[in-house]
């Protein structure tokens, strides 16, 4: 079974949970966990947003840390 066959059987039975993607810039991660967010219902955390405030000020790595934690506990998440 190919990966992507293995994701759709997922998509269609409801049994994706956890996502993350992972690339190089300008790969399509954005346009692909936008689209299975769309697709899953699964909550989509883009971890950039989370380590810089507005303005591109950068967050501390022990608040940065504490949000990435607390997202990894739930039971549904896509992460950017």
């Amino acid at each position: 079974i190919f990966k992507g066959e293995v994701v759709r059987r997922q998509i269609a039975l409801g049994t994706m949970k956890k996502v993350a993607v992972f690339g190089n810039a300008g790969g399509g991660k954005s346009t692909l966990s936008k689209r299975l967010s769309q697709i899953t219902g699964l909550p989509l955390h883009v971890l950039d947003k989370i380590q810089y405030q507005s303005g591109g000020i950068e967050v501390s790595q022990e608040d940065f840390k504490h949000i990435h934690e607390k997202i990894l506990v739930t039971e549904h998440w896509n992460l950017i």
